[in-house]
Formats: structure tokens, C-alpha cells, sequence
């Protein structure tokens, strides 16, 4: 069974701001956007233009499948492991026990 992923377009923003430790000015800044532009979208869940989208995919790339379809997952950065992994980290995983 697969879990449906619903995360708002403004959540997605936002989410990618914090990701790459920016303030909302700084990616104004960065984008070209205007700053009470992000606000709003980040704060009321406005949906962007295409052209917001446009700037947004161009400085970041890698997110651009996460920003333009609803079920798609934030990508994983390098360092990132998921609940899954950490868990077996912290259990330790039955491939990696010795026999006894």
C-alpha cells in the first residue's frame, strides 16, 4: 500500500528555503522574486506562477520533480538516511549480526 504524499505547493517552498538554510529576504534576493511575493505564498498557501516556479527550478535544480508534482517526496541530500535506516543503525541489522 502505498501512502499518498500531500504537501502544499507553499509548503514545498518553504520546505526548500529551510532545507538550504535561507531567509525568505535571502531568496528574494537570490530569485528575483519579491520578498512580500514568498511571504505571502509561504504564509496564506498562494499558489505561484509559472514564472515563480520558473525562477525557483532554475536556482534549484535538484527539486525540481519535488516543486511540480503533487506525490513526489522531498529528494534526499547526501547525509540524509531515512527513520527506516536510522533504525537499523540503532538496532543493528540481522544481515550484519554474526552467527552464533
Amino acid at each position: 500500500m502505498t501512502t499518498k504524499i500531500n504537501i502544499t505547493i507553499s509548503n514545498k517552498i518553504k520546505n526548500i528555503r529551510k532545507l538550504e538554510d535561507l531567509t525568505q529576504k535571502k531568496l528574494a534576493e537570490l530569485t528575483g522574486i519579491p520578498h512580500n511575493t514568498i511571504k505571502r505564498l509561504e504564509g496564506k498557501g498562494n499558489k505561484p506562477s509559472f514564472e515563480v516556479i520558473q525562477k525557483l527550478c532554475s536556482l534549484f535544480p535538484q527539486y525540481t520533480l519535488y516543486l511540480i508534482h503533487d506525490e513526489m517526496p522531498l529528494p534526499r541530500t547526501q547525509g540524509q538516511i531515512t527513520p527506516e535506516e536510522q533504525l537499523l543503525i540503532n538496532t543493528g541489522s540481522p544481515l550484519l549480526q554474526k552467527e552464533a
